[in-house]
């Protein structure tokens, strides 16, 4: 579900280990098979293991499933359901936007019973993605004697600038072909994205679906729709319909604020995401909109209404921990065999030495222990969260991930593990291996998700500073020669580069002018990314990683 941890680079090096629990489990439950473990039907029964339901271990004691175990999807989705109605909740349009066919079979009543509607028909005129529309253009261009090469970058080509500049049908005859086409679920979208709440069923397939192969149908089709909205924002800039392009940019922002409502990193990661393209088509509005200073000044501050995008840590404290927590209930449930479901090594997870590991397993390892390291873990990742200053929480994350390395270096090690083995219980000792092994495979890249975080703020004062840069220009006619003149009239204050720990930086452009990050690397790469120069060169900078807006959006040279 999300970025893991580097130390999920380690999994082919576990596989001694895995060994070495088959081999202990067989061995125990051949003694405990002729004691009469086997079941009726010839397999062994899994002892229940004794997992005490407490804040320390399971975190939280309810819903529970019919064998006893916490049914943590069940209640991720009732923390994520609570004030939810059919009428404030955006995925209803957004599901009748998109239709079923991304829902399990089998699912559909039980999506539909927890959002409070009826299942979308199984035919519809729905949201026909661009991938999907793109394969299905190409096939008609190649019936017609052209050759791959010649129809796929084109044709990509198209859709891909219509959402950075101002066009016209003539420019990108199949993205306003597209756009006609998807016209009905775009106004669903819009719709959706002027309610309050969002929330769309986690769900998964199998008797004891698990919060880590939970689908997120909605998180793709939030992408897609964000695209479409925002090529279609483009082509009305360009009809002089400012007004009607600004729409469909604010719906976009609305959207990367209600698909992180679900309780998964995944999900706040793609709101970031919609709101970096969404700060894009705001220069783009800012810069060939001919607003007035008012127009502007007006713009800017509905995005100052807008709600706060949703905190990665919120997704860690609950979202994140209960997916660990039931990847160990699984095995606790399902058996020791079933960490390569986890591991990716593959393997008969249903044969006699697999059953027999599985048995020895539940009966002989102690299943509190791995609960209680993962809750010690996520309790450190919220509590440095929480610090009161940037760099305090960035060096705490530090010491976290070190640390984490340490652990996994320590899972690598079976001498540390058997000398602790002779020094301890056993139960308590396989179930702190079982831990550290898992720690290391399933804690979320926690650096990661706070230069995540701290981009989404970048991309979303971009939003403001490109207002106030429209504001300034149509009091003076041109751009500012620095962002400093904009304080006070047009901005109370630069916003800060959360990664250079400095004012975001500026530049003119001739008539133009843009607005950038340094972003992960801290280095100043004068606005250029890996894809996108300001002087519209390709190339020149394959190390560049810097986040900018345009104004106007670089044209290829």
């Amino acid at each position: 579900m999300t970025p893991r941890n580097e130390g999920s680079t380690l999994r082919p090096r576990y596989a001694h280990v895995v060994a070495f629990f088959i081999g202990v489990g067989v061995a125990v439950a051949w003694v405990f098979w002729s004691a009469g473990a086997g079941g009726g039907d010839g397999r062994l029964k899994l002892p229940r293991p004794k997992i005490a339901l407490s804040r320390e271990t399971t975190f939280i004691t309810e819903p529970l499933a019919e064998d006893g175990y916490i049914d943590y999807l069940a209640a991720l989705n009732a923390i994520s359901s609570q004030g939810v109605t059919p009428d404030n909740n955006a995925a209803v349009p957004f599901y009748q936007a998109f239709g079923p066919r991304d829902v399990l079979q089998e699912r559909r009543e039980h999506v539909a019973r927890l959002l409070g509607i009826q299942p979308p028909p199984e035919q519809g005129k729905y949201f026909i993605d661009e991938t999907s529309y793109i394969q299905r253009n190409r096939k008609v261009a190649l019936q017609v004697g052209d050759h791959d090469e010649d129809v796929d970058q084109p044709l990509e080509s198209q859709f891909e600038l219509a959402r950075h500049r101002p066009w016209l049908p003539d420019d990108f005859p199949l993205v306003a072909a597209w756009l006609k086409e998807n016209e009905q679920a775009l106004e669903l979208i819009v719709a959706a994205s002027k309610r309050e709440r969002f929330y769309f069923p986690l769900f998964g397939s199998g008797d004891h679906p698990m919060v880590i192969a939970a689908s997120l149908p909605m998180v793709l089709h939030a992408r897609n729709a964000s695209g479409a909205l925002i090529a279609r924002a483009m082509l009305r800039l360009k009809r002089g319909e400012a007004d009607e392009a600004w729409a469909d940019v604010l719906a976009c922002h609305r959207l990367a604020r209600l698909i992180p409502q679900g309780p998964t990193l995944i999900e706040c990661l793609v709101g970031i995401a919609i709101e970096g393209a969404a700060a894009h088509a705001d220069a783009a509005i800012a810069h060939h909109g001919g607003l007035s200073a008012e127009q502007a000044r007006r713009l800017a501050e509905q995005l100052r209404r807008l709600p706060p995008m949703p905190k990665m840590v919120d997704k860690i404290r609950t979202g994140e921990r209960f997916m660990f927590l039931d990847a160990v209930s699984m095995m606790a449930r399902r058996g020791t065999a079933e960490i390569r479901l986890l591991t990716g090594s593959g393997g008969d997870t249903s044969g006699l030495v697999a059953g027999l590991a599985n048995w020895a397993g539940a009966w002989a390892i102690n299943w509190e222990e791995p609960l209680r390291m993962g809750n010690a873990w996520f309790d450190r990742f919220v509590e440095a969260f929480g610090k009161p200053t940037r760099a305090e929480r960035d060096a705490a994350i530090a010491q976290i991930e070190a640390d984490v390395q340490q652990l996994a270096q320590q899972a690598r090690d079976p001498k540390k593990w058997l000398a602790e083995l002779l020094t301890s219980s056993p139960g308590r000792s396989m179930g702190r291996q079982i831990g550290r092994m898992l720690v290391a495979l399933l804690l979320p890249a926690i650096s990661s998700v706070v230069k995540a975080e701290d981009r989404g703020a970048v991309y979303t004062a971009f939003g403001q500073v490109a207002f106030a840069l429209a504001a300034y220009r149509a009091d003076h006619g041109e751009y500012p020669a620095d962002l400093a003149q904009l304080v006070p009239q047009y901005l109370a204050a630069i916003p800060e580069d959360p990664f250079a720990n400095a004012p975001l930086r500026y530049e003119r452009k001739g008539a133009g002018c843009l607005v950038y990050s340094v972003n992960i690397n801290g280095r100043d790469d004068g606005g250029a990314s890996f894809t996108v120069n300001p002087d519209g060169n390709a190339g020149l900078f394959p190390d560049a990683d810097d986040v900018a807006i345009f104004m106007p959006w670089p044209e290829k040279k």
